[in-house]
């Protein structure tokens, strides 16, 4: 579904794959979209903000960024009137838009946590960013607004993965975390719960839960020592699970969505294709195609 459905408010976009809305004084509770396709950042310059996400609450105040991945179920609200902030989607296709300009959004910003702390400087800088933003999508007559737009992102992007990154080098060196032995179990531990777990639960916050640890120090920990971060753990697990499952002739595309927990078929098909590179449908073909071969090989013996 499109993304300008998701709010009651405003909002301005370039195309289906950019849409950015201003938050201003209060947000209806009617604010719901199930689920959302697109990756979501929400920024709070002023006031407070609630979000609601898979089940989670987070409070949002003044200076503080979250993210959501697509997939997410989302519910925003406020009652405060000093309330100011944006609402900016953007699709898959907009995010890998994003790596020619050498930012790997999916797999750098979008993996260590769901919300941003933002200094002082940092919370003027991006509010700066989003204005301008703003002002670029509502000219029309803009001849090259798409390309201003994609970089005013590029560097919301980057001014995010810097503070993240730079917040937590010193804590990784303090702490010796290569060297780790807790570390180690942390990353096992987190496998061994997103084998268990992952067919009801992909945000990485719950298995930080299960951990007793912050998402930001699981993230660290598991891209130390296995070199791959915790939400492509949950994908590669959940992909396997559905690769089992697509497998086994007598189960429909329906019925692997739905035991794997997916709300809609069309959803898991377009995370499985984002993925796998091919549909559901694709694949199960593919794998029939080449059992029977296989049979027909064998029966010729």
């Amino acid at each position: 579904m499109n993304a300008k459905y998701i709010l009651d408010n405003e909002f301005t976009s370039i195309n289906k794959d950019f849409c950015l809305y201003p938050l201003v004084k209060t947000v209806s509770t009617k604010t719901i979209h199930k689920p959302l396709d697109m990756f979501g950042l929400v920024f709070v310059s002023e006031g407070l903000l609630t979000i609601e996400s898979n089940g989670y609450t987070n409070e949002l105040k003044k200076g503080t960024m979250y993210y959501s991945t697509p997939g997410s179920e989302l519910r925003l609200s406020s009652s405060n009137n000093t309330l100011e902030g944006y609402f900016l989607s953007l699709s898959p296709i907009f995010i890998e838009s994003l790596q020619q300009y050498g930012i790997n959004a999916d797999k750098e910003l979008y993996q260590g946590c769901e919300k941003y702390d933002l200094n002082n400087d940092l919370n003027l800088r991006i509010k700066h960013l989003f204005t301008i933003m703003q002002d670029e999508v509502m000219n029309s007559k803009g001849l090259f607004r798409k390309e201003i737009i994609t970089n005013l992102v590029s560097a919301l992007c980057l001014y995010i993965m810097s503070e993240y990154l730079e917040s937590n080098n010193s804590a990784l060196k303090s702490d010796s975390i290569h060297a780790s032995a807790r570390v180690k179990n942390l990353s096992n531990n987190f496998v061994k719960l997103v084998k268990q777990y992952s067919s009801e639960y992909r945000q990485v916050s719950f298995y930080a839960d299960k951990l007793c640890i912050s998402p930001k120090y699981l993230y660290f920990s598991v891209k130390s020592t296995t070199g791959i971060t915790p939400n492509e753990w949950i994908n590669r697990i959940v992909i396997h699970n559905a690769k089992k499952l697509l497998q086994k002739s007598d189960n429909t595309i329906k019925e692997v969505s739905y035991t794997l927990n997916f709300s809609n078929p069309s959803f898991f098909g377009k995370y499985f294709k984002r993925l796998v590179g091919v549909s559901p449908a694709d694949y199960q073909r593919k794998i029939f195609f080449i059992d029977n071969q296989i049979q027909e090989k064998i029966e010729l013996r």
